[in-house]
């Protein structure tokens, strides 16, 4: 894996993690 696909799933994951908690926080 290069870095660039590697930083590309790192900001899946955390885009990911923060529309789920930022959905949490709202509810």
């Amino acid at each position: 894996m290069d870095a660039m696909s590697s930083q590309r799933v790192l900001l899946g994951f955390y885009g990911a993690a923060r529309a789920s908690s930022v959905r949490v926080w709202v509810e």
